[in-house]
């Protein structure tokens, strides 16, 4: 029989065929463990995802505690007024010091009557006259 001529026999298409169905299976296996490569991945990077992300739960008792620490404006505007009456208080017991000074330095002729003047018309608590 001449190569031409040559009829493939069953044999011959069963290991054909055998062959491919082995190639074949390979090549799916290798899809396959792509995919599971793949897949694994994935539900690592999901895991580290969901691990970062802020729950309703959590988000709410943070809320809460700002919510509670949150200065409101009644509060500053509290605090605020007893500063300047503080404030006020503590510049008048210096002003008192400055009018006794200015007084004692009056009696011993070391300011006249004009410097006395306008040193008590200066503010904060300006006063025509001692």
């Amino acid at each position: 029989m001449s190569d031409k001529n040559h009829q493939a026999t069953t044999e011959d298409i069963l290991e054909a065929v055998n062959n491919f169905a082995g190639a074949t299976e390979e090549k799916f296996e290798d899809v396959l463990k792509a995919v599971n490569n793949f897949a694994g991945a994935t539900e690592e990077r999901f895991a580290e995802i969901k691990s970062t992300m802020v729950t309703k739960d959590t988000l709410k008792s943070e809320l809460a505690k700002v919510k509670e620490e949150l200065v409101t404006k009644d509060y500053l505007d509290t605090k605020l007024f007893d500063l300047r009456g503080d404030l006020v208080v503590m510049t008048r017991k210096e002003d008192a010091k400055v009018k006794t000074i200015v007084k004692r330095l009056r009696e011993k002729n070391i300011f006249d009557d004009e410097d006395v003047r306008k040193i008590m018309g200066m503010e904060p608590f300006a006063q025509p006259s001692l």
